[in-house]
C-alpha cells in the first residue's frame, strides 16, 4: 500500500483508541462512570452486551411533535376529514338521488316511445293490408276491363 493510506490508517486508529474508556492493567475497559441523579438527560450506566429499548426520545428532538400538540394536530385533521367526507356523502348522495329521478325519467320516456312504436307498427299494418286490398281491387278492376276489352273485340266481324 502506499505510505499515505497507511498513515492514514494510523491515524485512525489512533483517534478511536483515544477516545475510548482508558485500559486498565489487564486490558480490559475501565468500568463504566456511574454520574448519579444530577442529570437525567444521561442514560444510567448499564452492563456492556445488554440492549435497552426505550419508547420515547432521552432527549427532546427538535421538530419532533410533543404528545398533546401532536394529537390534537391529529384530532383536528381526522375532524377535517370527517367533515370533507361527510360534505362528499352528502353530495354523492344528492347526485345519486337526481340520477334516480332522471333515470325515471327517461325510462317513462322510453315507455312512452314503446307505446308510440307499437301505434306506429299497428297503424303501418293496417296501412299495409288496406294497400295491398286496394292493389287486389285494382288488378280485379282492371282484369275485369281488359276481359271486357277483349268480348268487344272478339265480337267485331
Amino acid at each position: 500500500m502506499k505510505p499515505a493510506i497507511l498513515a492514514f490508517l494510523a491515524l485512525c486508529a489512533c483517534q478511536t483508541t483515544r477516545g475510548s474508556a482508558p485500559l486498565s492493567e489487564t486490558g480490559e475497559h475501565a468500568p463504566p462512570i456511574d454520574v448519579g441523579p444530577g442529570d437525567p438527560t444521561l442514560s444510567p450506566a448499564v452492563e456492556p452486551g445488554t440492549v435497552r429499548m426505550i419508547d420515547e426520545p432521552v432527549r427532546p428532538i427538535e421538530g419532533a411533535p410533543s404528545s398533546r400538540v401532536w394529537l390534537l394536530d391529529l384530532y383536528h385533521g381526522v375532524l377535517a376529514e370527517k367533515e370533507d367526507l361527510g360534505r362528499r356523502v352528502n353530495t354523492l348522495g344528492r347526485e345519486r338521488d337526481t340520477a334516480a329521478t332522471k333515470v325515471g325519467e327517461l325510462e317513462a320516456e322510453r315507455a312512452k316511445l314503446e307505446a308510440r312504436c307499437a301505434a306506429l307498427d299497428a297503424e303501418l299494418k293496417a296501412l299495409e293490408s288496406k294497400s295491398l286490398e286496394l292493389a287486389r281491387r285494382l288488378v280485379e278492376s282492371e282484369l275485369a276491363r281488359l276481359e271486357a276489352e277483349k268480348a268487344h273485340l272478339e265480337e267485331r266481324p
